[in-house]
């Protein structure tokens, strides 16, 4: 890593140590039936990775924007996009937290528990991981 990219990433955990929430991370597995994965069955708990509490900036639901276009009303128009909930993090020196698809996470803050998705990007950015609510 060049020098640049270092002072970056100290800067973006500072930037998480003031705007950042801590979240508690549940780490979910997916059970072996022979060897296999089942894709079947129910994400279960990950005895190879320790549940942690760690820092990350969240960012909730942005608004729907709609094609602005001569003489059309919004409802005549496709959606162009909805962001929904994630978090951003800058992985400590060691890489962590670990965390996977289908984790399980609660914010601390109000309670609210998610499942991550697909992480987007690893890099300067900081890595973003998109939440899907858990409403039961």
């Amino acid at each position: 890593m060049s020098v640049f990219d270092d002072q970056w990433r100290d800067a973006l955990q500072r930037l998480d140590v003031v705007f950042g929430e801590d979240f508690d991370l549940e780490p979910l597995t997916v059970p072996m039936v022979n060897g296999r994965p089942d894709v079947n069955a129910r994400p279960v708990p990950d005895a190879t990775r320790p549940a942690v509490t760690f820092r990350a900036t969240y960012r909730d639901v942005g608004s729907t924007q709609y094609a602005k276009g001569r003489a059309m009303a919004d409802n005549t128009t496709r959606k162009i996009s909805a962001d929904g909930p994630h978090i951003r993090l800058t992985p400590g020196a060691d890489g962590s937290p670990h965390l996977a698809q289908n984790d399980r996470i609660t914010r601390r803050a109000t309670g609210e528990r998610f499942r991550l998705g697909v992480p987007l990007a690893r890099g300067r950015a900081g890595l973003q991981v998109p939440l899907i609510p858990i409403t039961r």
